[in-house]
């Protein structure tokens, strides 16, 4: 097999940041100070590549080692990676030696950075794709391999109240999908991880309630010392 490129961020990103810290731990750029009104956090489609690079510090690693966990265990070889970022998840299989011959995966996200570092970083893997698309246009998310298993990396609250139709929609019927994985934030944080005036609309007690339309459903909480570090991660058996 091929190996992949690590590249140089602060040469890849001519405006390279470190990873904010807030608290000592992994933060996004969002205000952190109190204004004595409550802040609502913005979901941005596109977005640069350090606004979400709290999740690439080694405390956010659990988020995506119990999905790397899933994946082996259950001996998933051809995935989709909904809202992939730079694919942390494949880095992962990666140092596993999971990435055999057999093994296909797409990511897609809607922000240019994160997907071309990701393009840069795999180039030498014919298997492995990442594409800048939209869940919404499915004209761009289509795939000449079978796919097992779809991942949501976050991105289901965009759906708002049309999340589990959205789920339901691609992975079973665009898809046809056996397993599908759910990583999203939960409502209820550590308060040492959060700050009670932000204001981040979170559909994780929502999620469980998939349990009544999947096959099996396995939900998880992983707890990181990061921003929203409380995560619901859920195996579902379609």
């Amino acid at each position: 097999m091929p190996k992949k490129r690590p590249q140089n961020l602060e040469t890849f990103f001519h405006d390279f940041k470190p990873a904010q810290r807030f608290k000592g731990i992994p933060w996004p750029r969002i205000e952190t100070d109190y204004h004595g009104h409550s802040q609502e956090i913005p979901l941005k489609t596109e977005y640069r590549f350090r606004t979400m690079d709290f999740l690439d510090s080694p405390e956010a690693m659990p988020i995506f080692e119990l999905q790397a966990d899933f994946i082996v265990r259950e001996g998933i070889k051809r995935i989709i990676d909904c809202g992939s970022r730079h694919g942390p998840v494949l880095d992962i299989l990666y140092h596993r030696g999971y990435i055999t011959p057999d093994f296909q995966y797409m990511g897609f996200d809607t922000s240019p950075e994160p997907i071309a570092l990701a393009q840069a970083t795999w180039a030498e893997f014919s298997n492995i794709e990442f594409r800048q698309a939209d869940m919404y246009d499915r004209s761009t998310i289509g795939v000449e391999f079978e796919p097992e298993c779809v991942i949501w990396s976050g991105i289901l609250l965009y759906a708002g109240d049309q999340h589990q139709k959205l789920f339901t929609d691609i992975t079973n019927n665009f898809y046809e999908a056996k397993y599908a994985i759910i990583q999203e934030p939960c409502g209820e944080q550590n308060p040492d991880y959060f700050l009670p005036w932000l204001d981040l609309h979170t559909i994780d007690h929502e999620v469980v309630d998939y349990a009544k339309v999947v096959s099996n459903f396995e939900p998880h909480i992983v707890e990181c010392d990061i921003f929203q570090g409380r995560r619901l991660i859920a195996l579902c058996l379609m």
